[in-house]
């Protein structure tokens, strides 16, 4: 996902990008105020969050890929259900019969995060051992995340910030070697951009190896992380190095 602003107002919903089944999906339509760097005059813009899909054929798929981008690993349901707890606690309705069963399942996703009950009913206190190994569960969720964020997976193309994931760079490459002629011209973020096909290659080729590169940083770092014997060491551990520049074409 990244950011687009625009002067005018811009139609929300799905884009389809010429030449093949990709697109853009604009959403979180806002108002924000700019100043410009050099005269330091603000305006007003309408900003919107610019999600690139695969394939825009199916808007149901479309619409499941975004959320799943959005909010990953199942957080979207679990926003859902605190959000319905929260409001029924309000209500005084949770513990009516009519929500029983959501009660039950709340409850069932509430206890499977929590210290398992041992013994005479008190709560057991946690191992180093298993302390140790929940602190590495979180730092290598962490680590995946910045390695799925704008922190990584970002370049800019004369200024303007953009990522090109897998799929997309596929089609990209497609795209450029079916080519026949000697310029291409393609949209991204609704700017075109046009380089010589021998250019567009070689963009690819660098996009391809930076985000190998990456990989490799993450996957480095989640079995550093790993060998880890402490909770300190784990909690220390810095999940920002090792990343290679990021691109500037």
């Amino acid at each position: 996902m990244y950011i687009q602003q625009f002067d005018t107002r811009h139609k929300l919903g799905i884009e389809r990008l010429t030449g093949d089944n990709s697109g853009r999906v604009f959403a979180n339509e806002r108002m924000v105020t700019v100043e410009d760097s050099e005269t330091g005059e603000t305006s007003a813009k309408y900003e919107y969050d610019v999600y690139e899909v695969g394939d825009v054929r199916d808007p149901k798929s479309v619409k499941d890929a975004v959320i799943s981008e959005a909010y990953p690993n199942g957080a979207e349901q679990k926003l859902l259900r605190q959000t319905l707890t929260k409001v029924l606690k309000a209500l005084g309705n949770y513990d009516s019969e009519d929500f029983a069963d959501f009660k039950r399942y709340n409850e069932l996703c509430e206890a499977i995060t929590t210290e398992t009950i041992r013994g005479n009913g008190e709560a057991a206190e946690p191992t180093e051992a298993e302390l140790l190994e929940k602190a590495k569960a979180k730092k290598i969720d962490e680590i995946s995340e910045f390695d799925s964020s704008a922190n990584v997976n970002a370049f800019t193309v004369n200024g303007i910030p953009m990522w090109l994931n897998f799929d997309l760079r596929s089609r990209l490459a497609r795209s450029v070697d079916t080519c026949k002629e000697e310029t291409m011209t393609k949209f991204f973020g609704g700017v075109p951009f046009t380089y010589p096909v021998a250019v567009w290659r070689q963009m690819i080729d660098a996009v391809e190896e930076y985000a190998d590169k990456c990989q490799t940083v993450t996957e480095t770092h989640k079995a550093e992380v790993n060998r880890l014997n402490t909770v300190a060491d784990v909690e220390a551990f810095d999940i920002t190095t090792g990343y290679p520049e990021k691109l500037a074409f």
